[in-house]
């Protein structure tokens, strides 16, 4: 059974949390990192990841920003983004640049 360390404990179970070491993994940091892999090879995105930008467009306002929806439970140090319900400049900046490169890259 394979075995991860997180924070210095032994975890079995590490693939079924949603959560691995307080990372959180979405449909937008996906599509981001799969994008930004294929430009960098060179290579056209893998097509399978036309549901994610449709749903990561869809979720754009019409003054072109994404909302914060929600915060993740846990401590927070600091806040670096605005409350859940606002626009957010995070969600906005990795939005744009994966809409941006997506079509930048399908449209060679």
């Amino acid at each position: 059974m394979p075995t991860r360390r997180c924070a210095g404990r032994s975890s079995v179970t590490w693939w079924a949390r949603r959560r691995t070491c307080g990372a959180q993994y979405t449909a937008l940091r996906a599509a981001d990192y799969f994008v930004a892999a294929a430009r960098h090879d060179g290579v056209l995105p893998d097509r399978r990841l036309a549901e994610a930008i449709e749903i990561i467009a869809a979720a754009r306002r019409p003054d072109g920003t994404w909302i914060q929806e929600h915060r993740y439970p846990g401590r927070v140090w600091f806040d670096v983004d605005v409350p859940p319900g606002q626009p957010s400049r995070w969600l906005t900046f990795y939005g744009m640049r994966v809409l941006q490169q997506w079509a930048d890259a399908t449209t060679r």
